[in-house]
């Protein structure tokens, strides 16, 4: 009897379930990945997942190691790339990611390392550069740090994996470095949704609250296909700083958020010379010469590729450089499109490192470095003609610099 009302007790929970599922057409939340010991997070090792994006639909893996690859990792990867879900690229096919061009271009003489996550920023790359090195004992010829001069300077914020010391250099927190999206309760909230339910019932009572440290993203509603008038835009642009200034305001007070969380730099665009902007610079700044000192020890090159963001370079995405600069003028704002590139070209300079700094080359090129908003719908990610110039600039760095020392030549 005990086990027939389990069993039926079980049957009604699966009913309610797909139920839930079937009404709300949720999606299930970040079950694709793992802790990291230094770096908060990373991809489940040996997933593979389909993805449909742009109306198309393939599949990614991951190998033994956790990185986006069909294969496993080869003996002694020549160039490790370390970015975020633009690195990733779970919307483009494996052969199209950078890592897969920049081989091609050799003619396959090299092999790459992408340790690119969704969600990562430069502090997290710093932190995965130094565990992956160590723990995989590499010694690449070139190692790639991507910024996406988009929400990467948010994701100091965020992360709260490093502050500046009174001498403005670099300082590791002590914060926990389990994500609270990968804790068991929120692992079952993403994959369950009566328990997301059971969890919403408890948070509402009082009974389930994230620590004094931590913090729930803020949802800021797109506007779906567009925007209904300029007044839309200018609200909608306007609680987009206000909400990417309240994570600088929570950052000061020791606060962070899930690596999840990103959203884009729009106070630091349209502020450039404020706090938040310094401090995003300075921190940049001290990741880019940790990462060098790090490289030179491996006798690697070291590069950091600058990614503009799509609403500063190009007239496909949700936003444009012109909506931007109306809002700024209307509001007394100072947006130029080439702030947000800037600050990582000052940080690179600063730190002595070399870049490669994809704006002009994005806004001059005759092919769209991204999609347009009627074809991804409003997805800020390069596409796989915006990789094929970042390939090639990259190929362009390592012959010049003569920094693979293996038989590899570029293509012609």
């Amino acid at each position: 009897m005990i086990a027939v009302m389990l069993i039926g007790s079980a049957l009604v929970l699966v009913g309610f379930e797909y139920a839930l599922r079937f009404v709300t057409k949720e999606s299930k939340g970040p079950v694709k990945y793992q802790s990291h010991p230094t770096a908060l997070t990373m991809p489940k090792p040996n997933l593979r997942k389909s993805h449909t994006a742009w109306g198309e639909k393939h599949y990614y893996r991951t190998n033994e190691v956790g990185i986006r690859d069909d294969n496993p990792l080869c003996e002694q990867p020549d160039v490790l790339l370390f970015g975020d879900s633009n690195l990733f690229a779970s919307f483009l096919p494996f052969e199209e990611t950078l890592g897969e061009q920049l081989e091609d271009n050799f003619d396959d003489a090299i092999c790459s390392a992408n340790f690119g996550v969704p969600g990562y920023g430069p502090d997290q790359s710093l932190q995965r550069m130094f565990y992956e090195v160590d723990h995989l004992g590499l010694t690449p010829q070139v190692v790639v740090f991507h910024v996406f001069a988009d929400n990467d300077y948010g994701d100091f914020f965020r992360n709260y994996l490093y502050t500046l010391d009174a001498s403005g250099d670099l300082q590791a927190t002590s914060r926990d470095k389990t994500d609270f999206k990968l804790r068991t309760w929120e692992r079952l909230a993403a994959q369950y949704l009566l328990v997301r339910r059971l969890r919403d019932v408890l948070a509402s009572m009082g009974f389930y609250q994230l620590p004094a440290n931590e913090y729930a993203p803020e949802n800021v509603e797109s506007p779906g296909p567009g925007f209904a008038s300029e007044e839309e835009m200018f609200q909608y642009i306007a609680s987009m700083e206000q909400r990417s200034l309240r994570e600088f305001e929570r950052y000061q007070q020791g606060q962070y958020t899930t690596w999840l969380a990103d959203t884009s730099d729009f106070y630091i665009a349209l502020n450039p010379e404020t706090e938040a902007a310094s401090q995003a610079g300075k921190m940049l700044e001290g990741v880019f010469t940790a990462a060098k000192e790090q490289a030179d020890a491996l006798g690697a090159c070291f590069v950091v590729l600058i990614q503009p963001a799509e609403s500063d370079v190009a007239e496909t995405g949700l936003l444009s450089p012109a909506d931007l600069t109306r809002y700024s003028q209307a509001y007394g704002r100072s947006y130029r499109p080439q702030n947000l590139t800037d600050i990582a070209k000052v940080a690179a300079e600063s730190a002595g490192v070399d870049y490669i700094d994809l704006f002009a080359l994005y806004e001059n090129a005759t092919v769209r470095a991204y999609e347009p908003f009627a074809i991804d719908n409003g997805d800020n990610h390069w596409n796989a003609a915006g990789v094929k110039i970042a390939a090639d600039a990259l190929q362009r760095y390592i012959a010049e610099k003569a920094c693979i020392t293996t038989s590899a030549q570029p293509a012609p």
